[in-house]
């Protein structure tokens, strides 16, 4: 199919920035929702999830298997990550780098409209260093009302190595909830499981939560982002990362103070 072909088949443009492969797995019911109404789905990671910046095969596979279930095209899946060699764990020290960078991304876009990405909520920082760089990127373009993000884990009102996941803040905007029917809970829990093989830990620490929200609240939960709002500590008290002693706050501070100025 040609270009012009494609553009008139697929309208309506809604990308997704993760930070790595298999955080696709908050955000399960807006793909299969964008891709069930013939949307063209794009979904870029802003990682290579690998600490040393080369390819996760295995990860970026497992990725790509769950995708296309979803009916994404292979051509749409942008490993950014792994062809810019950005590490997990680093994205806070190339925010402007990638900001570049995914501005030429949308741009190649006649129109998008949705964009989703992480919650800024201290649980990872790259996730977190995600949603700044794409907060500043829709408030360069004024796509002011087109960004979501999704709440994924975080350690508000937790202590030690324990956290909530799907838990959105109060203090950015009202929570929007899209149930989630039974028949897709069920394909979202296989899938879930699915990435055992490739990330056993995660997997298994994430799993009974998961569980518990798919049988009880059955919800896909998004905010709005405020790209007024000034970006400051995600919650008072040690942030998950810090008491996972992946990065201090202060550390992360001084690079996305450089970055929003």
């Amino acid at each position: 199919m040609s270009d012009q072909g494609e553009r008139e088949l697929y309208k309506k443009n809604a990308i997704f920035i993760l930070a790595h492969y298999d955080d696709e797995i908050g955000i399960f019911e807006r793909i299969k929702y964008h891709t069930s109404l013939n949307h063209n789905v794009v979904i870029v990671y802003l990682t290579s999830s690998s600490l040393d910046g080369k390819e996760n095969i295995k990860r970026e596979n497992k990725t790509i298997s769950v995708l296309k279930r979803f009916g994404v095209r292979k051509k749409n899946i942008i490993f950014y990550g792994k062809l810019n060699n950005v590490p997990d764990l680093k994205l806070y020290k190339n925010l402007k780098n990638v900001y570049l960078d995914c501005l030429k991304i949308f741009k190649g876009y006649d129109s998008i409209t949705k964009i989703y990405t992480h919650s800024y909520e201290g649980g990872h920082p790259d996730h977190d260093a995600a949603n700044i760089i794409i907060r500043m990127l829709c408030k360069k373009l004024s796509l002011d009302d087109v960004l979501f993000q999704f709440p994924l884990y975080s350690g508000k009102d937790s202590k030690w190595i324990f956290f909530k996941i799907f838990d959105p803040f109060k203090k950015n905007e009202d929570v929007i909830l899209e149930s989630i029917s039974f028949m897709d809970r069920v394909l979202f829990i296989r899938l879930f499981f699915s990435y055992f093989n490739v990330q056993p830990k995660a997997i298994f620490g994430l799993s009974v939560p998961y569980l518990l929200h798919m049988f009880l609240k059955k919800t896909q939960i998004l905010q709005k982002a405020d790209l007024n709002n000034l970006i400051d500590r995600p919650h008072e008290g040690l942030l998950l990362y810090e008491r996972r002693k992946m990065l201090s706050y202060e550390k992360f501070k001084e690079y996305k103070d450089k970055f929003v100025m």
